[in-house]
């Protein structure tokens, strides 16, 4: 899978503080990214977005003309989320944040 998508320094990896509906699929993630970020997915940047109980967790990234998506669902316990700002509606993660973020250490 390495030859299809890259994940690492390179990307700027953006959490979304609100909690998503992990029902939504690429178009609706991407109406996020754009409508609520102000951001373009198609630049390369990683999106993560994490349900209510912290139990779930999508990252939307596109690279070479196309849309991935991992989902990666806990058995037991709940993802730790960095603390930020109340008022932002994301934070950036630095490289330390992601490559700490549980979904990177898989």
């Amino acid at each position: 899978m390495s030859g299809l998508l890259s994940l690492g320094a390179h990307r700027s990896y953006h959490l979304y503080r609100k909690e998503t509906d992990m029902r939504k699929g690429f178009n609706q993630l991407c109406g996020i990214v754009t409508n609520e970020l102000g951001r373009q997915v198609t630049q390369g940047d990683a999106f993560i977005f994490i349900n209510r109980p912290r139990t779930h967790l999508k990252l939307l990234v596109y690279e070479q003309g196309g849309f991935t998506i991992f989902y990666r669902r806990l058995e037991k316990g709940a993802f730790e989320v960095p603390a930020f700002d109340l008022d932002a509606i994301s934070l950036e993660l630095t490289t330390d944040q992601h490559c700490d973020f549980p979904i990177f250490s898989v």
